[in-house]
């Protein structure tokens, strides 16, 4: 299985979210990719969930990926992982998970290159302004970003928040693929601010 091609609007969710209720309104308001993420359920409610999540994203024909847990992504054969530095080394997930997708968050340009050798299929760059969601970590700097840009081959996703407000930057700056949280999650019309999103995104 491959990261799509084109352009991708990802859905990632956060601890204290209601998930499957949260990723109903985004998968119908037009977002192609999900990501289940919350570090504070046990792993019985992980599980639970994603179990949902799986049947949710296949009924849609969306791509769903989980945040950090090899395990239950194994358990519930969903269509791939996302890892980031504190989790198993990209090369023991692709072991792991041989036919899956695999992306990797990446905070500067030498990790990124090390997930690409590893075996990555998509590196998520991050965060690209401050963000709510990773509060202790600084944006990136953009010589870093164009750096990623310009040597890594594989498809990029742009992370940290993102919104209407400074999608053109994120779209100059190179990307075709940007993934959105707290933009999506505040907003009252998910739909309207998808579809913006794409259109900026796709001229």
């Amino acid at each position: 299985m491959k990261f799509p091609s084109g352009i991708n609007i990802y859905a990632v969710s956060d601890s204290g979210f209601d998930h499957l209720a949260y990723f109903k309104q985004v998968i119908t308001a037009g977002v192609d990719i999900i990501q289940f993420r919350d570090k504070y359920l046990s792993d019985c409610e992980f599980y639970e969930i994603a179990c949902q999540l799986r049947k949710l994203a296949a009924k849609y024909r969306k791509l769903f990926i989980i945040n950090d847990r090899i395990d239950i992504a194994m358990a519930v054969d969903c269509d791939g992982v996302h890892l980031g530095s504190e989790d198993l080394p990209v090369n023991v997930g692709r072991k792991l998970l041989p036919s899956k997708i695999i992306g990797y968050s990446a905070h500067d340009f030498s990790s990124a290159v090390k997930a690409c050798k590893q075996g990555a299929d998509y590196i998520s760059v991050g965060p690209i302004f401050k963000s709510p969601t990773k509060k202790l970590l600084e944006p990136i700097p953009e010589t870093e970003i164009q750096l990623i840009i310009q040597k890594i081959k594989l498809p990029l996703v742009a992370i940290g928040g993102i919104n209407l407000k400074n999608i053109v930057k994120v779209k100059e700056m190179g990307f075709k693929n940007v993934a959105v949280i707290s933009a999506l999650k505040n907003s009252r019309d998910k739909k309207k601010v998808i579809t913006k999103m794409r259109q900026i995104l796709e001229k």
